[in-house]
């Protein structure tokens, strides 16, 4: 007999069945199929074959957390099973259990979970999960950052904003800003710290490739990206992001020109630092920028340290890095054609052991924004991100807490007139092979 539903529901049997059945049955209500062991296990079925074939085509792995769930071995093979095929995991920890008691599952990703007090807060969580990641999908599939379908080649840099389809600004007392101020902490200096959302997740095992450049002029960068787009002019393009780190201060911001816009404003830049530090203000002689860009299922990124300058014209960016992430052994050939064209191409694909990306479970709290990041959309602007102080409930972890400020990535999206309480219910934290971060800090609306 064929098991293939939605939902597979793992559990301890003293302490979880009860659970188990209960939201099998609020599942069914809502129309969802699921699988559960003590009543989908026919008599004469061989039970492993059974439940691992089930975890393979289910769609959400459900895990029950009692206090007994700890120690099942059952358990623990089923969570491996999940693990193995990829499959989306919704941790349910019962309230009396500890949190620090999670490590004990052989839990390779550090997830979120959702808690329960009673088998009705279990079956109403579970299903308000999952309503949740579907709606994110859905959004996510519908505004989407493209290009243009044609095969069009872009002529010039200056024409790069041009072609993209949605564009994320940043709206400061009714204004668009290419990039926003940050205060930072000057101990990471070199490593920049970037807000976007990231698609991807990269857990167990990552692969890079990665080219070195030195002193690269700013029209270098310019020609270099113009080159990325229109090799990549067919791909889906998701949120680009860019961060640039000087003595205490952070620039970050949206967009390939922007990014270009904001290296260019170097003298500006540091007034800045003078002006909120003195003129004794030591400036080093170098500063740190990356730049992102997300297609399909890889990272691109520019990794570089641009070099003080009085004069743009002079402006150069030395260490100069650029690759792509990956997920999976890239078999596609457009990425040698890229490297070809920019005439550096790596000696070979790195893998990287340990997993580039960290989730942080939160209990939901109110964000006060300060200014808008917003998307157009079929010519109408939408609210999409918040920025603001960063909240207290943040303040402990010290890749969150390089910044006094933060930006939020709205799981919906909203006219920007609305006016309504946000929350943050959600922190994923990525790693670049060259030493910066991605955060993609989640956020609703209340």
């Amino acid at each position: 007999m064929a098991h293939e539903n939605e939902v597979f529901i793992c559990y301890e049997t003293l302490t979880g069945l009860i659970n188990a059945k209960h939201l099998k049955k609020a599942l069914k209500k809502w129309r969802r199929s699921s699988f559960v062991a003590s009543e989908d296990i026919e008599a004469g079925e061989p039970e492993q074959d059974v439940r691992e074939n089930a975890i393979k085509n289910c769609r959400y792995f459900v895990v029950v957390v009692t206090r007994l769930a700890l120690e099942s071995d059952p358990v623990k093979q089923e969570i491996n099973s999940a693990q193995r095929y990829d499959k989306k995991i919704i941790i349910c920890k019962d309230r009396e259990v500890d949190e620090a008691l999670l490590s004990e599952l052989p839990i390779r990703r550090q997830l979120q979970y959702i808690e329960f007090g009673t088998m009705e807060d279990l079956a109403n969580n579970v299903i308000e999960e999952i309503a949740k990641i579907e709606t994110l999908q859905k959004r996510n599939s519908e505004r989407k950052m493209t290009f243009d379908g044609s095969r069009t080649q872009i002529k010039s840099f200056d024409k790069l904003a041009e072609k993209q389809f949605e564009v994320r600004d940043i709206i400061y007392e009714g204004n668009v800003i290419p990039y926003i101020e940050f205060e930072s902490n000057e101990g990471h200096e070199h490593e920049c710290t970037l807000y976007t959302k990231v698609y991807n997740d990269f857990f167990e095992r990552a692969y890079y490739l990665e080219a070195h450049f030195n002193q690269v002029p700013i029209n270098k960068l310019k020609e270099i990206l113009l080159i990325y787009y229109n090799t990549f002019v067919n791909y889906e393009h998701y949120h680009s992001a860019f961060s640039i780190t000087q003595s205490g201060l952070s620039w970050i911001g949206y967009g390939a020109n922007n990014f270009v816009k904001a290296l260019q404003n170097q003298s500006l830049r540091y007034s800045q630092i003078k002006k909120k530090y003195g003129d004794e203000t030591y400036i080093h002689h170098n500063e740190s920028a990356c730049f992102i860009d997300e297609i399909g299922e890889t990272i691109f990124y520019i990794d570089t340290q641009p070099k003080s300058s009085s004069n743009l014209n002079e402006l150069t960016l030395d260490f100069f890095s650029i690759g792509f992430i990956f997920k999976d052994i890239p078999f596609n050939t457009i990425y040698n054609e890229f490297f070809n064209k920019i005439q550096n191409v790596p000696e070979s694909l790195k893998e990287v052991n340990g997993g580039l990306t960290q989730r942080f479970p939160l209990k939901e709290f109110t964000f006060k924004e300060e200014g808008f990041i917003t998307t157009n959309y079929r010519d109408e602007r939408y609210v999409s991100g918040l920025y603001g102080e960063i909240p207290i409930e943040l303040k402990n972890n010290e890749i969150i807490n390089r910044h006094n400020k933060i930006i939020v990535n709205l799981r919906d999206y909203h006219d920007t007139k609305q006016k309504r309480k946000h929350s943050i219910y959600g922190v994923k934290i990525t790693q670049i092979p060259s030493g910066s971060y991605i955060l993609d800090i989640t956020g609703t609306w209340l």
